[in-house]
């Protein structure tokens, strides 16, 4: 956060002012000077936030370097991703890995699927559905309400909801896995978001290819 402290700058600025009532105060304050105390904390929240999304990231590359099953460490790392307040995702999701079969993505790791889905999807074939495509074209997607009630056949129960597809690629940009995320209702996907979202997918690709394709 640095050395700048909004409450003290505002506190320094009021005592400067002289003896004044609040409201004579605020009306002594340039209007310039405000705009540039409200940009600086606007650069404050920005610089949390930034932190905060790094941090996730350490946490999900230093899973690389921890001896335990690639399911455990994909499973830890969801946990992490759904836990990002600033994605807006409902605290469900599964990572899905490529199988022995070409074209299946299975089901490793998830968090608080409804048990439809978990029926419904255990594994992932490609060119089929969201999902598949996703797969399929090696790019994120993401998915309106409108289609997942189209592609995942839950039709109306998951009102409000979008969906990620995010495939999870190695250095040949082969899929070998695939992450799916909910959000919540009224998210707005950004470019930035989906570059996130990408760059743990590029994590998550060390992973299995460490553990997964010896």
């Amino acid at each position: 956060m640095g050395d700048f402290d909004l409450k003290s700058m505002l506190k320094n600025i009021f005592s400067d002012l002289g003896q004044h009532t609040q409201t004579e105060m605020q009306d002594k304050i340039d209007e310039k000077m405000m705009e540039k105390i409200l940009d600086q904390n606007n650069n404050i929240e920005s610089l949390e936030k930034t932190n905060m999304l790094q941090s996730a990231l350490i946490s999900i590359y230093q899973l690389a370097i921890i001896r335990m099953s690639m399911e455990a460490k994909l499973q830890q790392a969801l946990d992490v991703i759904i836990s990002i307040p600033l994605l807006d995702l409902l605290m469900r999701g599964g990572i899905y890995v490529l199988d022995k079969n070409p074209g299946e993505l299975i089901l490793k790791a998830q968090s608080n699927l409804p048990e439809e889905i978990k029926k419904t999807c255990p594994k992932i074939l490609f060119g089929q559905g969201v999902c598949g495509r996703a797969a399929v074209n090696g790019k994120l997607i993401y998915a309106t309400e409108l289609e997942i009630n189209q592609q995942f056949q839950c039709k109306g129960k998951y009102p409000g909801m979008g969906h990620y597809s995010i495939p999870i690629a190695n250095q040949n940009r082969s899929v070998i896995g695939l992450i799916s995320l909910f959000t919540k209702q009224g998210h707005q996907s950004t470019k930035e978001i989906q570059e996130y979202l990408t760059t743990i997918s590029a994590i998550l690709a060390g992973i299995i290819e460490a553990r997964y394709f010896k």
